[in-house]
């Protein structure tokens, strides 16, 4: 097997797949759910009080998904997302991307195990990300960039021209 052979499996490795967003609404879906279902058990743990759903809705939130910071950067040409997923392979990240939004999903399975003299402890954590991300300028469908390296998820993508106005001249909406 040559090396450039050798080289395009582990390429693949690192490249997020795209899809469309269809594939991840019912997923995205399950989990805006489940955070709803935690936010109303916070919520009724503090005797029903009103006047904290939104924190309640922030702290199921970040119980249930794994934090993510982001930078969007803007070029009179192009739109360049980078998402911090430390942990995540590009297996487990799926994005969506429509001519104003951006979702991402990622998914992942830790396991810790601990043996002691008569018992086996095993731990499984699921760790979720899930963005929507509404894009200040309308992009291209198609062409998009994404890589995975280091944890650090990069999205290049095309800003789309509008009727009338050369792309270098285009303004975010």
């Amino acid at each position: 097997m040559s090396t450039q052979a050798a080289a395009r499996p582990k390429e693949a490795e690192t490249i997020p797949r795209v899809v469309d967003l269809k594939e991840i609404t019912s997923r995205g879906q399950e989990i805006v759910q489940r955070i709803a279902q935690r936010a109303f058990e916070l919520f009724e743990g503090k005797g029903r009080a009103w006047g904290q759903e939104l924190d309640d809705w922030f702290k199921a939130e970040s119980e249930l998904l794994h934090p993510t910071h982001l930078k969007i950067t803007d070029t009179d040409t192009n739109l360049s997302v980078r998402l911090d997923v430390p942990g995540f392979q590009a297996g487990d990240i799926r994005v969506s991307i429509e001519p104003s939004q951006l979702t991402i999903l990622g998914e992942r399975t830790t396991e810790e195990k601990r043996k002691t003299e008569k018992t086996v402890y095993s731990e499984t954590c699921s760790n979720q990300i899930y963005r929507v991300i509404g894009l200040p300028a309308e992009v291209q469908t198609r062409n998009a960039k994404t890589i995975l390296k280091n944890g650090v998820l990069e999205i290049e993508l095309q800003k789309a021209a509008l009727p009338g106005k050369p792309r270098g001249e285009l303004k975010a909406v």
